[in-house]
């Protein structure tokens, strides 16, 4: 039998549950978020995500700003 790898989540606490919660928002799996796919329970954290990650102010977030932001974004 070969030995199973467990995949190693990031070092940055709450990563998995931003993991979730993007996965969960992201409503037509296109890697970035925008306003009109959110769902009503996930409005109040998009515009909380928007605040803290939103680099170009555009009302979306996309892979970059994503990325950039996770470690502020786990605080949402």
């Amino acid at each position: 039998e070969k030995p199973t790898v467990e995949k190693q989540g990031s070092r940055l606490p709450g990563a998995n549950a931003l993991l979730v919660l993007l996965v969960k928002m992201d409503a037509n799996g296109d890697q970035q978020l925008d306003a009109d796919e959110i769902l009503g329970d996930y409005q109040r954290p998009f515009q909380q995500m928007l605040n803290v990650a939103d680099d170009d102010k555009n009302g979306r977030l996309d892979r970059r700003e994503i990325a950039k932001g996770s470690p502020k974004l786990t605080a949402v």
